[in-house]
């Protein structure tokens, strides 16, 4: 993970403070974007790292996700914090809301119980709304 974007995401204290994060993170290289913000954004909360906020800068910026969907997908088991919709409306963004939901749908036979069917439930959920936000 870039050191430089985490502590330029720590360096915000309240919701007034995103505007300035995500222009200061502009300049970044998309592909040290990506891996930074996705990473930090399908952690748990509450250890102390800026994840919603990374999760608010991903969907802002919006870098090119390298990963294919399904992995994209699966990258947010079992840990993302399904409030933090900003991850989902960026997988949307980068293959679009029904692509997401299907591959959500898809994982879930796979992962049919516990955290993990929970996550692609509510996965399900957001991408329901971006849609809906979109139209």
């Amino acid at each position: 993970m870039h050191t430089e974007i985490v502590q330029t995401l720590k360096s915000g204290k309240s919701k007034q403070d995103l505007p300035r994060i995500v222009e200061a993170l502009r300049d970044y290289d998309p592909f040290e974007l990506f891996e930074t913000l996705f990473q930090l954004s399908t952690r748990e909360q509450g250890r102390g790292e800026p994840v919603a906020f990374g999760a608010y800068a991903l969907n802002e910026l919006n870098p090119t996700c390298p990963l294919n969907l399904e992995a994209a997908v699966e990258s947010l088991l079992p840990h993302w914090d399904t409030s933090i919709e900003e991850v989902v409306f960026y997988l949307a963004k980068q293959f679009g809301a029904q692509a997401v939901e299907s591959a959500a749908l898809e994982l879930r036979k796979k992962y049919n119980i516990g955290t993990p069917a929970t996550c692609l439930e509510a996965i399900s959920y957001w991408a329901n709304i971006y849609s809906a936000k979109s139209q």
